[in-house]
């Protein structure tokens, strides 16, 4: 005998499973839509992920030795502050912290410094100073402040973790201590990827810091962007490369490996185009689109999923991510008809004369 609870506990579950299979029975249909063959075995073009990282922290590197130091110079700020609250990273944190680094710790204040600004010395790698206040050291890229303050029972001699307001007052100590002539701030009402201070960040940064440093706050406008958009030689070969990968995966998916006229969906290409890119160990940055124009059909007429038919017109919007590197690509693509149709006769006597 069983309680009723029991039996219900049982029909629940009963239930459940019934709706998984119907659920996997689904996706195996729709996945019969696509021609037989056309996802093969997992690839990694571009090595493992821990090949990958090991790359971005070089690039990295090379980027905060050699980029940052004669940015900051071009731009007038010897002393950058990017403080920035977990999950509310500003825009330019992707491109100072290593491939590891996913979020801020709590509150993480990255300080940069270029002490040979007031010499007039040429900038390099040794003029600037790279501090965070909070979160890791990158890799070994930046000098991490810890916490003044003791802990209780320390293992293995850790110090108790920068949090709060000591921040802010180390902050200021820094400040004080280099004696910066402008304090570049990531605020633009220009640029959004140079606006990435948010406004409770400034007012705890303007409060510590009091009316004297704070009256030497500078929108840093074009820095926090160069640093963005600057690429090495090596990423830019990089990124052909990813490139012409994206160019070979799209003419894969606009062929007939692929697609199977008169039963794939749009909806079919797309998840095509999400899973190749996951199997081959890459990401994306956006849902991939394909979009169908037919003669003497409206948006409407086709739907959001049509079947691709021969004589569709194609439209993709597709990218991959590797390394924090992102493409994005268009194409087009012609669904040929099931018999060639020859030129009408005026345009056949056309390409003769223009062959005489």
């Amino acid at each position: 005998m069983t309680s009723s609870s029991e039996s219900v506990r049982r029909a629940s579950a009963a239930a459940g499973a019934i709706a998984i299979v119907c659920s996997l029975g689904a996706l195996a249909q729709e996945a019969s839509r696509i021609a037989p063959g056309a996802l093969p075995p997992a690839e990694r073009p571009f090595g493992t992920l821990h090949e990958q990282a090991a790359l971005q922290q070089q690039w990295l590197k090379k980027r905060l030795d050699t980029v940052l130091p004669p940015l900051m110079r071009k731009h007038g700020i010897d002393l950058w502050v990017v403080p920035m609250r977990e999950y509310n990273e500003d825009p330019v944190f992707t491109s100072i912290v290593a491939p590891e680094t996913f979020a801020a710790r709590r509150r993480t204040i990255y300080v940069f410094f270029d002490k040979c600004a007031a010499s007039g010395a040429p900038p390099s790698a040794a003029c600037v100073e790279r501090i965070a206040l909070g979160g890791t050291s990158q890799g070994g890229l930046f000098d991490a402040r810890t916490s003044a303050k003791a802990i209780a029972n320390p293992v293995n001699g850790r110090q108790a973790e920068l949090w709060g307001d000591e921040q802010w007052l180390l902050l200021k100590e820094v400040v004080e201590q280099r004696k910066p002539k402008a304090i570049g701030i990531d605020r633009s009402t220009v640029f959004a990827f140079s606006d990435g201070l948010s406004s409770g960040e400034l007012q705890g940064m303007t409060e510590a810091l009091g009316p004297s440093w704070s009256a030497k706050f500078r929108d840093a406008e074009r820095l926090p962007l160069d640093v963005i958009a600057s690429r090495l030689p090596e990423e830019e070969a990089f990124f052909e490369k990813m490139t012409a990968l994206v160019w070979q995966m799209t003419q894969t998916m606009f062929s007939d490996k692929v697609i199977v006229p008169g039963t794939t969906r749009t909806s079919d290409v797309v998840w095509w185009w999400r899973q190749r890119t996951n199997d081959q160990g890459l990401g994306t940055w956006f849902q991939p689109s394909i979009s169908v124009q037919r003669k003497g059909a409206t948006a409407k007429d086709l739907g959001d999923d049509p079947v691709i038919q021969p004589g569709d017109v194609l439209h993709c919007d597709v990218g991959i991510t590797v390394a924090r590197l992102n493409t994005d690509t268009q194409h087009l693509a012609y669904v040929l008809r099931k018999k060639p149709v020859r030129a009408a006769p005026a345009t056949r006597s056309s390409r003769r004369s223009s062959r005489a």
